[in-house]
C-alpha cells in the first residue's frame, strides 16, 4: 500500500492504481466523475490520461466539481 492525499485527507491505496480506477472506487465520496476536474501535484490531469497515470506515493490529488452558472 502507498499513501496519497486526496482532497486533504490521507488514504492508503494499492501501488500502481490508476487515477481513473481510484475515482471510480468506493473509497471516495465522488458521486459523478463526469463533472469533476482532477489536479495531481498542482497539475491539471486531462480526463484522457486518468486511466494512464498511476498513483504514486505521497501524491497530492484534488477533485473539483464543475459548476455551471453566470
Amino acid at each position: 500500500m502507498i499513501n496519497i492525499c486526496f482532497n486533504g485527507e490521507s488514504i492508503s491505496v494499492d501501488p500502481n492504481l490508476s487515477i481513473g480506477v481510484l475515482l471510480q472506487s468506493d473509497m471516495l465520496p465522488i458521486k459523478n466523475i463526469n463533472s469533476v476536474a482532477i489536479v495531481v501535484n498542482d497539475h491539471v490531469l486531462p480526463r484522457s490520461k486518468w486511466d494512464k497515470v498511476q498513483c504514486q506515493s505521497n501524491d497530492q490529488i484534488q477533485a473539483f466539481n464543475a459548476v455551471a452558472g453566470g
